[in-house]
């Protein structure tokens, strides 16, 4: 009886210690799967930053090109500027063209500004959608992580509750067995004193 209680026992124990490993694989799966997101997110992230800087730099250098350009094209104006113009025997005034040329400049300039802003807009969105769809999975093996580790916890406790049963079922019968022997080894004593 003490063999086939040992017996039972290690085979409970041996489910026991292969839940136990077989949870720890799936932890250590899970983890480096996540591991792995992380770190393509990162890569991502420094992707899609390094093309919004990208767009940034290029878009303060042709700033300063234009900046430069205007200036140079405000002194020759300047230089060549006429204020009045006597013409057929009278001042004649011709065209602001000065003015027509700033509110072209003011107009192409808004306009450039605002594509470029729409271009980081757009890239920003697509790093946003990138990160979160990484962030969701990482999410995900978390919550199927925990989900699994709850579930062997319960197995292993349960097999644990088991073990101890099947424990205590056999010391009870092993008691029962000892304390019939006993009375046995009692009886039969009882019985040789009458007889002798």
């Amino acid at each position: 009886l003490e063999e086939q209680k040992d017996a039972e026992l290690d085979a409970i124990q041996e489910k026991i210690d292969a839940l136990e490993e077989e949870q720890e694989a799936m932890e250590e799966n899970v983890d480096s799967q996540i591991e792995a997101l992380e770190k393509q997110r990162d890569e991502q992230e420094k992707y899609w930053d390094d093309q919004i800087d990208a767009i940034k730099n290029a878009n303060e250098e042709l700033e300063e090109n234009m900046k430069l350009q205007q200036l140079q094209e405000a002194l020759a104006k300047a230089k060549s500027q006429k204020v009045k113009v006597f013409k057929n025997g009278e001042f004649v005034y011709a065209e602001d063209e000065e003015a027509i040329s700033e509110a072209e400049q003011e107009l192409a300039d808004y306009e450039m500004e605002l594509a470029v802003q729409k271009q980081i807009e757009e890239l920003e969105k697509l790093k946003e959608e990138a990160l979160d769809s990484i962030d969701k999975q990482i999410e995900d093996l978390e919550n199927y992580r925990d989900q699994q580790k709850e579930n062997y916890e319960q197995q292993l406790k349960d097999l644990q509750d088991y073990y101890d049963k099947v424990e205590t079922e056999y010391e009870e019968r092993i008691d029962q067995y000892h304390q019939w022997l006993e009375q046995f080894e009692d009886m039969l004593e009882a019985s040789s004193k009458r007889h002798a």
